[in-house]
C-alpha cells in the first residue's frame, strides 16, 4: 500500500478492510473535516508500518471501505516516530517517499484530532444530537411536581423500566428478535431496548 504524507493530520488514517478485528483498540477519535467544522467520530486501530527507515507500530483512525483510495495517510505523530528512528541510526537508511498535501501554516485550521475516552465520545455525540437547528422547535420537559402521584421518568428505576418494556405487547416481539441476534434497527444496552444510531459512515451502533 502506498503512503501519503499529510502534514495537516495529527493521526494516521487507514481503510477498514486493511485492519483485522484483533487490531482494534476500543478507542475513538474525533476528526474535523477540511472544508467545514463538521466532526466525525472514528474507531482507532493498531497498525504496523514498514519502510526504509524500519518498522514502527502506531495508531490510525479507521474509515469506511467506501472511502478507500488505496493509500495509507501518514500523520504527524507517526512521522515523528520515523524521524526519531532516522536520527538515531548511525548510517543513512534512506527516506520515505511522501507527498506534502497541505502547508504547515494551515495545519491547525484544517484538521484537528481530539482524543477522548468511549464514555466522553458518546456523551459528546448525545449533546450534538440534542442541539436543534431552530430554538423554536426545542421541547422542554415540564418541571417536576413533587406533589403529583405520577413519578417523572427521571425517578423511575432502571430495573422497573426494563420490566415494563418486557411486559409491553408492542416491544416484546422486538426484544425477542434482538436477543436472537437478528438484524434490526434496535439493540439492547444495559438491559434496555433502544433504537440504534446511524453515524456519519452509515454504520449502526447502540
Amino acid at each position: 500500500m502506498s503512503i501519503l504524507r499529510d502534514t495537516g493530520a495529527t493521526v494516521d488514517v487507514i481503510c477498514q478492510k486493511y485492519v483485522g478485528r484483533d487490531r482494534m483498540k476500543g478507542e475513538h477519535v474525533w476528526v474535523r473535516h477540511l472544508l467545514d467544522d463538521h466532526m466525525t467520530c472514528l474507531p482507532v486501530a493498531e497498525v504496523d508500518i514498514e519502510c526504509d527507515l524500519g518498522k514502527v507500530t502506531s495508531k490510525a483512525a479507521v474509515i469506511g471501505n467506501h472511502l478507500d483510495q488505496g493509500r495509507y495517510i501518514l500523520g504527524n505523530q507517526t512521522a515523528a516516530l520515523l524521524q526519531g528512528i532516522k536520527e538515531n541510526c548511525s548510517s543513512h537508511v534512506g527516506k520515505v517517499n511522501t507527498v506534502v498535501t497541505r502547508s504547515q501554516t494551515r495545519q491547525g485550521k484544517e484538521k484537528e484530532i481530539l482524543r477522548e475516552s468511549d464514555q466522553n465520545a458518546e456523551q459528546t455525540e448525545l449533546n450534538l444530537e440534542e442541539i436543534t437547528d431552530n430554538s423554536e422547535n426545542e421541547e422542554i420537559l415540564p418541571p417536576v411536581d413533587h406533589c403529583s402521584p405520577i413519578n417523572p421518568v427521571t425517578q423511575i428505576k432502571s430495573s422497573t423500566f426494563i420490566a415494563e418494556q418486557r411486559k409491553s405487547k408492542e416491544l416484546a416481539p422486538i426484544i425477542e428478535i434482538v436477543e436472537k441476534g437478528k438484524q434490526t434497527d434496535y439493540g439492547i444496552k444495559n438491559g434496555i431496548l433502544i433504537k440504534k444510531k446511524i453515524n456519519k459512515l452509515g454504520e449502526k451502533s447502540v
